[in-house]
């Protein structure tokens, strides 16, 4: 298991190539993150497309 922070999700969610690259290196890993991280993104979105985007990748992580 790894626990993403706030920093590194919005990296991925931004497409950022180091992130990207990081990301698929540890997919043997069962990401996590935190309620208040998963919290923190939502509020960051703009419209319903960046909600989507957000929604899609904490999809992909166990939110405790």
């Amino acid at each position: 298991m790894i626990l993403l922070d706030t920093d590194v999700l919005i990296d991925i969610l931004r497409s950022y190539p180091p992130a990207l690259e990081w990301s698929k290196s540890r997919q043997s890993d069962t990401p996590m993150t935190s309620g208040y991280v998963a919290m923190e993104l939502i509020q960051g979105c703009r419209d319903r497309d960046d909600l989507r985007r957000v929604m899609d990748l904490l999809e992909t992580c166990q939110v405790y």
